[in-house]
């Protein structure tokens, strides 16, 4: 029976190259294969016989004739040759490696900076046209360097897989992530999924990188956001036992409770008998502080302000000549802003840039015959310079709440600090002291009908940021215990804390540490984990804690660079690539894209 036979495997033989083969037949080992030095053949399976027949049959006719010294010196020979030969070929690799390693530099430059990939062509064009003016005699190398379109696609596809794969390998260390997410259309109307994780290993390493991007083919239902954070999660090895916060731009589709994504997730937490009470959800805090500012509708003011805006910057002819109007009296600005609603920081731009030229404003409206800002009204320029001042202070607010890795106790301490000052400026005003409201102060005639007004658009806006702060309002001690660890009463903590909180507070060594280390470097080296191992793990999980979608928004602006008008035909994964590339802080690995097996051809 064929199945009963014994077949005998080569690799299970341990048959080895013997060194008498050398001298006999001309052969030598090379690479695990028996090679010959004379044709540069190599014989499949180390066996005697079949070493022999190879040289019996192409070799003995022409080879015999050596013998003794002058075999063992042919043998040599040959081997020097070949030697000689294998340097020559690794010389050209190692040239050609590092050929490879300029391409894959400029290309990275190239993604980092969002250029297009045809750039690379552009950017050897420029270096060719230095080097023949500073050192002609490296012409050549440069020309060697391979820098087509295609190449440099390739180049970003490799390190942005390398970046991912550093990425992935990073998250399979994290003891507690958190993730934040957000959707925005791209130039072809594609609608893309941004998921950014902010992730911290057992020595306090945090890393905050883009997860993925995802297009959204269909609809942005709770249900096809899920899918694609699932599969996004599932691909970095991450799971839902160490996720403890998600951050969203609060839609329906993200924060409903039955088809949303809240829904969704909550549902997969107890298939896997997770308790869904480990994650916090946070509607994106910049956001809510922006919808805050909408409070003030003050249309009166901002409808003529902007009309004023349109029939100075809609109007080829009219934006020139005001430009040139400005110029003429040397005025401090030489135009004025569009205003966008989206844009968060729009109207304080518009506002202030229109109060800081109004007289030129006027002067200008007046001669073109608009007259649609009465500016001698005062009870409209009294609106007009508080909303000018609040608006201008929502915005510092704003840039405030803005930027990478920020903790989630200091966004929420913006916002405290905000209210308070809502408090004083309350109080101040009902006094009419304007201090704190430059533009309001200088006008001349304040009702006390315009100063009540003003109370009440305050405190309608206090009420305002108490609605919508709520949620973080309602975790405000948690963030205590972890911001504060020395100043808080160890009773009102989790019972999992008193005893380590009332240790900690007794140990002057450490409390030097808190007061000369950011929070951050404190829990990171001047926290004995292993003796307050509870409050590490506390400190962990709001250490990752997104308290803002700024990071997808940073992207949707990045993203509108990338793909504009001029590049909308580029694929999906291409922009992914890109992006990852030019906001990553994970540096890609060219070493090991040069090691592996694989071969570099030189530009002809």
């Amino acid at each position: 029976m064929a199945s009963a036979r014994k077949i005998r495997k080569v690799d299970k033989e341990n048959r080895r190259f013997n060194e008498a083969w050398t001298n006999l037949y001309f052969f030598v080992e090379s690479n695990a294969k028996c090679l010959c030095l004379i044709c540069g053949e190599t014989v499949a399976v180390l066996k005697a016989e079949n070493v022999k027949r190879h040289y019996t049959l192409k070799h003995a006719s022409t080879h015999n004739r050596y013998e003794g010294d002058q075999r063992k010196e042919k043998a040599l020979l040959l081997q020097k040759n070949l030697v000689s030969q294998q340097n020559i070929f690794r010389k050209v690799d190692d040239e050609s490696k590092k050929y490879a390693k300029v391409s894959f530099v400029i290309a990275e430059k190239i993604a980092r900076n969002m250029k297009p990939f045809s750039e690379g062509d552009f950017v050897k064009e420029c270096i060719t046209s230095a080097i023949e003016i500073l050192c002609p005699e490296k012409e050549k190398a440069i020309k060697c360097v391979s820098l087509s379109r295609n190449t440099i696609t390739r180049r970003i596809e490799e390190l942005a897989k390398n970046t991912k794969m550093q990425l992935n390998e990073l998250c399979k260390n994290f003891e507690t992530y958190s993730i934040a997410i957000d959707e925005s259309t791209d130039i072809t109307d594609t609608p893309q999924l941004a998921i950014f994780v902010r992730g911290v290993d057992s020595t306090f390493n945090i890393t905050e990188e883009l997860l993925a991007l995802c297009p959204m083919k269909g609809n942005c239902t709770g249900a096809a956001v899920f899918k694609e954070i699932d599969t996004a999660l599932e691909k970095a090895g991450l799971t839902y036992d160490r996720l403890v916060g998600i951050a969203t731009d609060g839609a329906p589709a993200m924060i409903g409770k039955e088809q949303g994504l809240r829904g969704f997730i909550q549902r997969k937490l107890e298939s896997l008998n997770v308790s869904k009470d480990q994650i916090l959800w946070y509607h994106c805090i910049i956001h809510q502080e922006s919808l805050c500012s909408k409070i003030f509708k003050f249309d009166h003011v901002m409808d003529n302000v902007v009309k004023a805006v349109n029939f100075i910057r809609s109007r080829a002819l009219n934006h020139r000549q005001f430009r040139n109007f400005l110029d003429e009296i040397n005025a401090e600005f030489s135009g004025i802003p569009y205003f966008t609603e989206i844009r968060w920081l729009s109207r304080g731009r518009t506002l202030k840039r229109f109060y800081d030229i109004r007289e030129h404003v006027a002067a200008f409206l007046e001669a073109k015959g608009n007259l649609c800002i009465n500016f001698d009204d005062d009870k409209w320029m009294n609106d007009f310079s508080f909303l000018v001042d609040i608006t201008d202070k929502l915005n510092e607010l704003n840039v405030r709440l803005q930027g990478k890795e920020k903790l989630i106790h200091n966004l929420f301490g913006e916002v405290t600090a905000f209210q308070k000052k809502l408090d004083l400026w309350i109080a101040q005003i009902a006094d009419s002291n304007y201090a704190h409201f430059p533009c309001l102060q200088k006008q001349s005639h304040i009702s006390t009908m315009n100063r009540e007004f003003f109370v009440s658009e305050l405190k309608r806006m206090q009420e305002e940021f108490a609605r919508r702060f709520k949620d973080f309002r309602a975790c405000e001690d948690q963030l205590k215990f972890f911001s504060m660890p020395f100043d808080v009463d160890p009773a009102d903590a989790p019972v999992e804390l008193q005893m380590e909180l009332n240790e900690l507070q007794s140990d002057f060594d450490v409390k030097s540490q808190f007061l000369n280390r950011n929070l951050m470097d404190f829990y990171k080296y001047g926290l004995p984990h292993t003796q307050f191992p509870n409050l590490t793990c506390y400190a962990k999980r709001f250490l990752v804690l997104f308290g803002s979608t700024w990071m997808c928004e940073y992207l949707f602006s990045r993203m509108q660079l990338i793909k504009s008008n001029k590049r909308n035909s580029l694929s999906d994964a291409h922009l992914e690539d890109e992006l990852r590339l030019a906001l990553t802080n994970i540096p890609a690995d060219i070493e090991k894209l040069l090691d592996d097996s694989k071969q570099f051809q030189v530009s002809h």
